[in-house]
């Protein structure tokens, strides 16, 4: 029987909700990016954990790798200040989970996507302290891109938590 799993559910939910923002035209191109990222991990992470699509199991590591530059990039842009040539270094990051991949032990590609979780979250909700608005945010929109970036901020850093507790779950049995 055909099923949907929670990531294909949530792939579909974000496809939409991105789709919904760019149609709006009010939602900045960084975070749409981000939208669209986050709905195309999912769907990979459906097709390679639920479906069993050969290759997937490749690309979703240095995907997710990709989220959380994307993250922080996307916060700049939009939040601080405009992007410069100097946030290029932020593409390193799934460069070496792509290195990783295919060079070094598991463990290492599995570190680093935990240390990248846990830092960009960290770095983001590091920015927001003290910060009681956001200066480049629409005037009307009160206290939500704020909430939203905070919530990004412990999304990401609880997703590198679990990719920890997790496999230590499973090998307890």
């Amino acid at each position: 029987m055909l099923t949907l799993p929670v990531p294909a559910f949530a792939a579909f939910v974000l496809a939409f909700l991105g789709l919904r923002a760019w149609a709006r035209g009010e939602t900045p191109a960084p975070l749409l990016v981000l939208i669209g990222a986050c709905a195309l991990q999912s769907a990979v992470v459906a097709g390679n954990q639920h479906y069993g699509l050969p290759g997937l199991a490749a690309v979703q590591p240095v995907l997710a790798l990709c989220l959380p530059p994307l993250a922080w990039v996307a916060f700049v842009a939009t939040e601080r200040r405009p992007l410069a040539s100097g946030e290029l270094w932020h593409a390193t990051i799934p460069a070496f989970g792509t290195f990783a991949w295919f060079f070094a032990p598991w463990w290492v590609l599995d570190l680093w996507i935990v240390l990248v979780f846990l830092a960009y979250g960290g770095a983001i909700l590091w920015s927001l302290r003290g910060v009681a608005d956001l200066a480049h945010a629409r005037l009307g929109a009160g206290e939500r891109p704020l909430r939203l970036w905070r919530w990004i901020g412990v999304a990401l850093i609880v997703s590198g938590l679990m990719d920890v507790v997790i496999p230590v779950l499973l090998a307890l049995g």
